[in-house]
Protein backbone atom coordinates (compact mmCIF):
# COMPACT_ATOMS: atom_id res chain seq x y z
CA UNK A 1 0.00 0.00 0.00
CA UNK A 2 2.84 2.39 0.78
CA UNK A 3 4.32 2.04 -2.68
CA UNK A 4 0.97 2.84 -4.27
CA UNK A 5 0.71 6.00 -2.15
CA UNK A 6 4.18 7.14 -3.18
CA UNK A 7 3.43 6.92 -6.91
CA UNK A 8 2.22 10.00 -8.73
CA UNK A 9 -1.40 10.95 -8.12
CA UNK A 10 -1.74 12.81 -11.42
CA UNK A 11 -3.12 9.71 -13.12
CA UNK A 12 -5.77 9.08 -10.45
CA UNK A 13 -9.14 10.82 -10.74
CA UNK A 14 -12.42 10.14 -8.94
CA UNK A 15 -14.03 9.13 -12.24
CA UNK A 16 -11.25 6.61 -12.89
CA UNK A 17 -11.60 5.15 -9.41
CA UNK A 18 -15.41 4.89 -9.67
CA UNK A 19 -15.16 3.30 -13.10
CA UNK A 20 -12.58 0.75 -11.99
CA UNK A 21 -14.58 -0.20 -8.93
CA UNK A 22 -17.86 -0.48 -10.82
CA UNK A 23 -16.14 -2.55 -13.51
CA UNK A 24 -14.85 -4.93 -10.83
CA UNK A 25 -18.34 -5.24 -9.32
CA UNK A 26 -19.91 -5.92 -12.72
CA UNK A 27 -17.33 -8.59 -13.57
CA UNK A 28 -18.09 -10.44 -10.35
CA UNK A 29 -21.83 -10.26 -11.01
CA UNK A 30 -21.34 -11.61 -14.52
CA UNK A 31 -19.09 -14.45 -13.39
CA UNK A 32 -21.35 -15.48 -10.52
CA UNK A 33 -24.59 -14.71 -12.38
CA UNK A 34 -25.80 -12.99 -9.26
CA UNK A 35 -27.31 -9.51 -9.23
CA UNK A 36 -29.20 -9.38 -5.95
CA UNK A 37 -28.69 -6.52 -3.49
CA UNK A 38 -26.77 -8.59 -0.92
CA UNK A 39 -24.30 -9.87 -3.51
CA UNK A 40 -23.86 -6.39 -4.98
CA UNK A 41 -23.12 -4.98 -1.54
CA UNK A 42 -20.56 -7.72 -0.89
CA UNK A 43 -18.85 -6.97 -4.21
CA UNK A 44 -18.85 -3.24 -3.52
CA UNK A 45 -17.30 -3.81 -0.08
CA UNK A 46 -14.55 -5.88 -1.69
CA UNK A 47 -13.95 -3.29 -4.41
CA UNK A 48 -13.67 -0.51 -1.81
CA UNK A 49 -11.06 -2.49 0.12
CA UNK A 50 -9.18 -3.36 -3.09
CA UNK A 51 -9.03 0.33 -4.09
CA UNK A 52 -8.27 1.75 -0.66
CA UNK A 53 -4.96 3.20 -1.85
CA UNK A 54 -6.69 5.07 -4.67
CA UNK A 55 -9.37 6.34 -2.29
CA UNK A 56 -6.70 7.74 0.00
CA UNK A 57 -5.05 9.47 -2.97
CA UNK A 58 -8.27 11.25 -3.94
CA UNK A 59 -9.14 12.00 -0.32
CA UNK A 60 -12.29 9.90 0.10
CA UNK A 61 -13.38 7.72 2.98
CA UNK A 62 -14.57 4.15 2.56
CA UNK A 63 -18.19 4.85 3.51
CA UNK A 64 -18.43 7.67 0.93
CA UNK A 65 -16.97 5.39 -1.74
CA UNK A 66 -19.36 2.58 -0.83
CA UNK A 67 -22.40 4.86 -1.12
CA UNK A 68 -21.15 6.23 -4.44
CA UNK A 69 -20.58 2.79 -5.96
CA UNK A 70 -23.87 1.41 -4.62
CA UNK A 71 -25.67 4.34 -6.29
CA UNK A 72 -23.84 3.73 -9.56
CA UNK A 73 -24.44 -0.04 -9.35
CA UNK A 74 -28.21 0.47 -9.58
CA UNK A 75 -27.79 0.63 -13.35
CA UNK A 76 -26.38 -2.88 -13.43
CA UNK A 77 -29.88 -4.32 -13.02
CA UNK A 78 -31.03 -2.41 -16.09
CA UNK A 79 -28.02 -3.71 -18.02
CA UNK A 80 -28.81 -7.27 -16.91
CA UNK A 81 -32.47 -7.00 -17.92
CA UNK A 82 -31.68 -5.46 -21.28
CA UNK A 83 -28.70 -7.52 -22.44
CA UNK A 84 -28.48 -10.79 -20.52
CA UNK A 85 -30.83 -13.72 -21.03
CA UNK A 86 -30.66 -17.48 -20.84
CA UNK A 87 -31.91 -17.70 -24.42
CA UNK A 88 -30.38 -15.59 -27.21
CA UNK A 89 -32.60 -12.80 -28.47
CA UNK A 90 -33.55 -12.70 -32.14
CA UNK A 91 -32.63 -9.34 -33.58
CA UNK A 92 -34.52 -7.88 -36.50
CA UNK A 93 -32.31 -6.74 -39.35
CA UNK A 94 -32.88 -5.18 -42.74
CA UNK A 95 -31.70 -8.44 -44.33
CA UNK A 96 -34.72 -10.30 -42.95
CA UNK A 97 -37.01 -8.14 -45.09
CA UNK A 98 -35.66 -9.60 -48.34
Amino acid sequence: MLSSLVRSTSDITPALVWGSMLHEVMQKCLVERSWDEAFLEKCVDEAVVDRLGDLVKIGLEQDVAKREIMDRAKGLGVFRDRYLTDVPKVLFSAFQMF
